[in-house]
């Protein structure tokens, strides 16, 4: 995901950097989308270039200050969700190895036993899917109850 932020942060600015081509110093005569497209990866990167904008180039320094600003927020983000995302604990949520088929209130239902193995056990935003998968003949069928 991160890959693809930073391509499309390069690819945006790097159109806005060839509107702007006469606003740079040092371009490579023969390739000069080369070394923007560089340049622009490099700002998305780590911040360091060969390739600068003329000091009288105020648009372009505005440009390379959002572009350098923008890549910052985002890797903040991205990694405050990874983080995020890795330090949220796994649920310890075991299963009876049997189920009980009865009747409830009048209906036929399949009963199963649920246990919360952390301690304090405490659940927030539950929710239960189950998936009845059985065989009959060769032929698979599943039926599922969302609670």
């Amino acid at each position: 995901m991160s890959g693809l932020v930073i391509l499309s942060t390069t690819g945006s600015f790097f159109v806005l950097y060839s509107l702007l081509m006469d606003s740079f110093s040092s371009l490579d005569p023969n390739h000069p989308y080369l070394s923007l497209l560089l340049f622009s990866l490099s700002r998305s990167i780590n911040g360091a270039s060969p390739v600068e904008p003329l000091l009288d180039a105020h648009v372009c320094l505005l440009i390379q200050n959002l572009h350098t600003l923008l890549t910052q927020l985002q890797f903040m983000f991205l990694t405050g969700v990874i983080f995020t995302r890795l330090s949220r604990p796994s649920p310890s949520i075991r299963l009876a190895q049997k189920m009980l088929l009865t009747t409830f209130q009048g209906d036929r239902c399949c009963m199963v036993r649920l246990v919360v193995a952390r301690d304090p056990p405490e659940l927030v935003d539950v929710r239960f899917s189950f998936t009845l998968k059985h065989t009959i003949n060769g032929f698979t069928r599943s039926v599922v109850a969302l609670l």
